[in-house]
C-alpha cells in the first residue's frame, strides 16, 4: 500500500500479485490491483488521444481518471496536468490555467520535479493564450528556478519575453486579421481586402468624416494596414518583429520616422497611393 501511495505502481503491483498468489480472495489486494490497472489504462489511452490530437476525448479520459481515487494526491495531480494539456489543445485557456493551478497544489515534496516544471510551462502557454504575457514570463522563470539547466525551459522563457515585448507593440497580425503562421500569399490577400475597405477616400467619402479627428483616425488606420503589410511581407522585418524587435526602428531613424516616405492626408478629393505587390 505504501508503494501505491508513492505512485510506485510497478512495485505495488508486484506485492499485490504476491498477496493474491498467497490468498486469491484477499479483498484489499484485489481492490488496489484493479485500481492500478484501471489507472494505467486511463493514462495509456489519454496519452494516445493527446498524440492523435483528440483533445476532447483526452480531456474526458483524464477527468474519468481523476475519479478513480480522489485521495491519491500524486495521481490526481497527473490527471489535472493532463486536463491542462487537453484544454490548451482545445484553446480553452482559462480552463487550462485552472487545471494547471490545481496541479501546482500538489505538495512540492510529493510532486515529481519534471511534472512540476511541465505544469509551469503549460500554464505559461495558457497565460500567453490569454495574452497575459507578464504572468507567462513569471511561470517560465519559476520553472527555470526548479531546473536551471533545462534547455526547453530557457527556450520557452526567451519566447515568453519576446511575446511580452511584442504585446507592447502594434499587433500587425491582428491589424490584417491573419494568423501568426500566415504565408505571404495570405497576408497579401488580407492587405488588398483591408486596403480597399479602409482607404480614407472610401471611409471619408461623401463627407462621412465630419471632423479632422475622424479624418486623422481614418488616415492612421490605413497607415497601420500599409505598415503591417510592409513588415509581414518582408522576411527580414517579419523575423525581427516576431523576435519582439522594432522592425522599422532603423528605417525610421534614416527616414524621419515614416516608413512610407510621406504622410497620408485626409480630405474629400485627396488621393492615396498604395501598392498591392
Amino acid at each position: 500500500r505504501a508503494y501505491y501511495d508513492m505512485f510506485e505502481f510497478e512495485l505495488a503491483n508486484r506485492h499485490f500479485r504476491e498477496g493474491l498468489r498467497l490468498d486469491p480472495e484477499h479483498k484489499g489486494c484485489k481492490e488496489y490491483y484493479r485500481k492500478i490497472k484501471k489507472m494505467e489504462n486511463i493514462v495509456k489511452g489519454a496519452e494516445g488521444e493527446i498524440k492523435s490530437r483528440k483533445f476532447q476525448d483526452a480531456l474526458e479520459s483524464y477527468q474519468m481518471g481523476q475519479k478513480i481515487d480522489p485521495q491519491h494526491v500524486i495521481f490526481v495531480g497527473k490527471m489535472t496536468l493532463g486536463q491542462c494539456r487537453a484544454y490548451i489543445g482545445l484553446k480553452k485557456y482559462s480552463e487550462a490555467v485552472r487545471a494547471c493551478s490545481e496541479t501546482m497544489d500538489v505538495p512540492e515534496d510529493r510532486h515529481d520535479k519534471a511534472d512540476r516544471v511541465q505544469t509551469l510551462l503549460l500554464r505559461a502557454e495558457a497565460m500567453s493564450g490569454l495574452e497575459d504575457y507578464e504572468e507567462a514570463v513569471r511561470d517560465c522563470e519559476r520553472a527555470l528556478n526548479l531546473d536551471k539547466d533545462n534547455g526547453e525551459v530557457k527556450q520557452k522563457l526567451e519566447k515568453a519575453k519576446q511575446e511580452l515585448k511584442k504585446s507592447k507593440m502594434k499587433d500587425y497580425y491582428k491589424i490584417l486579421d491573419v494568423p501568426k503562421d500566415a504565408d505571404e500569399r495570405t497576408i497579401k490577400k488580407a492587405y488588398k481586402r483591408k486596403a480597399l475597405t479602409m482607404h480614407p477616400d472610401k471611409v471619408c467619402g461623401a463627407g462621412q468624416c465630419k471632423s479632422k479627428d475622424e479624418q486623422d483616425r481614418a488616415n492612421r488606420m490605413f497607415h497601420e494596414v500599409a505598415e503591417a503589410n510592409e513588415v509581414l511581407t518582408d522576411p527580414e522585418k517579419r523575423a525581427k518583429y516576431d523576435r519582439g524587435e522594432d522592425p522599422l526602428n532603423e528605417q525610421q531613424q534614416q527616414g524621419g520616422g515614416n516608413p512610407f516616405g510621406g504622410g497620408f492626408h485626409g480630405g474629400g478629393n485627396q488621393h492615396f497611393t498604395f501598392h498591392f505587390g
